[in-house]
């Protein structure tokens, strides 16, 4: 599982600096990445070709918020004494471990935009690659319990009986710990068909993650999870990357910055879906919590770094969180897919939040079954675990089924037939959001008879997210009707009006709005559809 040039370009800037204790984390941002060694003409020095081709089958241009970071201000960031770790390309700074004195020369740095304390004390450590060999493997003991209501409910079974079990996708977890999955039996199979790509601990900066948490283990066992009948993951032949994110000693912002720091790495090696069954609002440093005014999908930095993340083509799927209507970051980023919890029989889960975001978006998007789900738990065993935790990562490996099926689609088609595929797309409540999305209805066969299909010609809009604000619309080579195009925002004001002639393609410009999310509501004869789009 050796890296390539282009992540050992990162690499080497993640964890330069000299060794010695400090007081404090903290994120350091520069005013520029000037004089890079990089060039957007060149992505392959630091993207993987499976990144690259992600980007291009999406129409997505390499831009500077790709480059890695200046690595001679990171350097000039070490010779103050500060212990410089992770770099972010996205937001163009680095992760350093200072004391007063070396951060007030930190700061007196001309290409220094700004310092931000991360968390209190010292964790990180020069970098230690000491991931254990995968197996020997244990068996679980026989179990009452099996993944089949969890897969029904979403058509999972219908979607691995057309082969849409996740081969040739690649999925990112972000966790708390993933002890146990080395030695389980239901994971064998990352090693008999080397799907474990890559590991890495941001917490402590190392590459073992197979311990501190059985929480990650019990999440990627619902996407990755394959034992025969026993135990079936929704997507348990995707590739697969661990990042070790939270730190469940301790809250503070830093965790959203390895989840950052977790994105930017899984970009780089090219995974398609990211899933993160974590969620902040309160921190152990009151200074750090989160206000509902702030719940806006644009003011927390895992908020941020979710939408941007889109932007690479990536689809980020998360949980809701257990706090009722107490709605927690990321859940409210605008292209982020929010997952909520149901019971058995479709029932709201009582601890599963939703509320809208500041702005008046619905959140959660979907639901999936949250309560008393299949899973393994750290000593690999199959177990029941309840929360939107584990509701996400059901949805997660849907999208990756399902991606598999329409290769060609972009990260927003493919989030737009899971949202329009819900069980309450045509009545969204609070609650349950768009519903319980499920394959059938993706592709386009009925589940009962009262269940309408999405049809396979559905006025596609693309690119989705657009960093331009400009978006294409395929309309149906059927249709004959005028079409009138109404753009709105979040809470219904209309913000566009457009008619057209009916034509085979539209160009919808909303250049001129707000970066922010935004109802497309397209009418032609009889048809109505409306569509979610993100203009960054």
């Amino acid at each position: 599982m050796g890296m390539s040039k282009w992540l050992t370009g990162v690499l080497f800037l993640m964890f330069a600096g000299a060794v010695h204790a400090q007081e404090d984390r903290y994120m350091v941002f520069f005013t520029d990445k000037a004089e890079s060694a990089f060039s957007v003409d060149n992505p392959s020095a630091f993207l993987s070709e499976r990144s690259i081709q992600r980007r291009t089958r999406q129409n997505i241009a390499v831009i500077e918020e790709d480059l890695p970071v200046n690595a001679s201000y990171v350097e000039m960031v070490a010779q103050t004494g500060a212990e410089t770790y992770h770099t972010t390309r996205w937001l163009n700074g680095v992760l350093v471990q200072a004391n007063e004195e070396e951060l007030t020369a930190i700061s007196a740095l001309p290409f220094v935009k700004e310092v931000e304390l991360a968390a209190p004390g010292t964790k990180l450590t020069p970098f230690v690659d000491d991931r254990p060999d995968l197996g020997p493997f244990f068996s679980p003991s026989d179990a009452p319990v099996n993944t089949d209501a969890q897969n029904r409910m979403l058509g999972v079974d219908e979607m691995h009986k057309d082969e849409n079990t996740g081969s040739g996708m690649m999925v990112a977890v972000m966790d708390g710990g993933f002890r146990g999955v080395d030695e389980s039996m239901v994971f064998q199979h990352f090693k008999d068909k080397n799907l474990l790509v890559h590991t890495m601990d941001f917490v402590s900066n190392r590459s073992d993650v197979f311990k501190s948490s059985g929480h990650g283990t019990e999440v990627l066992s619902c996407i990755a999870g394959s034992l025969g009948t026993a135990y079936v993951g929704t997507a348990f032949d995707a590739e697969v990357l661990l990042f070790m994110t939270e730190d469940v000693a301790e809250e503070y912002r830093i965790e959203e910055y390895n989840w950052l720091f977790a994105a930017e790495m899984a970009d780089s090696i090219g995974a398609d879906v990211l899933n993160s069954s974590v969620g902040y609002r309160d921190f152990d440093d009151a200074a750090m919590d989160y206000d509902f005014d702030q719940l806006d999908g644009v003011t927390s930095v895992i908020s941020r770094a979710n939408d941007i993340a889109a932007t690479k083509g990536m689809i980020s799927v998360t949980s809701s969180g257990n706090t009722s209507s107490n709605l927690t970051v990321p859940a409210d980023a605008f292209a982020v897919l929010s997952v909520g919890a149901v019971d058995r029989v479709g029932e709201r889960a009582f601890f599963s939040a939703f509320f809208d975001s500041s702005d008046g978006r619905t959140k959660p998007e979907v639901v999936a079954l949250g309560v008393s789900v299949t899973t393994i738990d750290s000593g690999g065993e199959i177990s029941t675990s309840t929360g939107t935790s584990f509701a996400s990562p059901l949805i997660a490996g849907l999208a990756l089924g399902v991606w598999q099926n329409f290769p060609e689609e972009t990260s927003g088609q493919i989030i737009d037939r899971i949202i329009q595929s819900g069980s309450q797309f045509d009545d969204v409540t609070d609650p349950l959001g768009y519903g319980i999305p499920n394959y059938l209805r993706i592709i386009g066969r009925q589940i009962t008879s009262t269940d309408a299909p999405v049809a396979e010609e559905d006025f596609a809009i693309y690119p989705n997210p657009s960093l331009t604000g400009f978006f294409q619309i395929d309309v149906p080579a059927a249709n004959t009707s005028q079409i009138q195009v109404t753009v709105t925002d979040m809470t219904g004001k209309t913000l566009v009006v457009g008619a057209y002639e009916p034509q085979q393609t539209i160009t919808l410009d909303i250049s001129e709005l707000a970066p922010s999310g935004y109802l497309v509501r397209i009418t032609a004869g009889d048809q109505l559809v409306t569509k979610r789009v993100v203009r960054q």
